[in-house]
């Protein structure tokens, strides 16, 4: 798991670094790096003074900068969720965070950790495929968590491509980009002949790539 304090005190000399090659730019984006990982992070007085107003002047930016939103799809529901090396709760309408590179980190042993530009001027999203839970088969049916299935998906599939879900006896059909899901058939009903020709075509369809991926 990232320190916040390593993370930002390395930024932090990173960016004396630069400023002692007169490197002017990159020592202002370390020194905001730092600042983004540690807001209250201080001068040490071992470092030239020359380049203290530079380390001032990022932090005040960051501080007179409006946060943007950071949806992450679908909300990590059992593991833990960190940015820039601290607890972070999932929110339907985002995680504030200001402009800039941010690092986050899903799990605790096995970690995924993905760097992550949240711009200035719009509010991002991040879908990450390999959050999805194994009971994410059973989303199409709940509308709250619909959504963000309906994101993965987007992210993961070519536009029109026809995903289909199978959830006890009721079957679910979503196109990809047109964001509309269709429930076929509930618990004692029939499929309807045109879902079961759709459904047998996908089914073949499935059998014929894996054959495929045997030969």
């Amino acid at each position: 798991m990232l320190d916040p304090a390593i993370a930002a005190r390395a930024r932090l000399l990173m960016g004396v670094a630069a400023h002692a090659l007169s490197d002017k730019t990159t020592a202002w984006a370390g020194f905001r790096q730092a600042r983004i990982f540690d807001p209250d992070l201080a001068w040490e007085s071992g470092f030239s003074l020359d380049a203290r107003p530079i380390f001032d002047a990022a932090g005040a930016e960051l501080a007179n900068t409006s946060a943007r939103s950071l949806v992450v799809v679908p909300p990590p529901m059992a593991v833990a969720l960190h940015i820039d090396g601290r607890p972070a709760t999932p929110d339907p309408d985002g995680i504030a965070l200001v402009p800039g590179s941010h690092l986050v980190q899903l799990g605790e042993q096995q970690q995924l950790t993905l760097e992550v530009e949240v711009g200035a001027d719009l509010d991002s999203t991040l879908v990450i495929p390999a959050a999805v839970p194994p009971e994410a088969v059973s989303w199409p049916a709940d509308a709250e968590l619909r959504p963000a299935l309906e994101a993965v998906l987007t992210s993961a599939l070519d536009r029109g491509t026809i995903a289909w879900f199978a959830i006890g006896e009721s079957v679910w059909r979503f196109e990809i980009g047109s964001g509309a899901w269709e429930l076929f058939a509930t618990s004692g009903e029939r499929l309807p002949l045109l879902a079961r020709i759709r459904w047998g075509a996908a089914l073949g369809d499935l059998l014929t790539a894996s054959a495929r991926g045997t030969s």
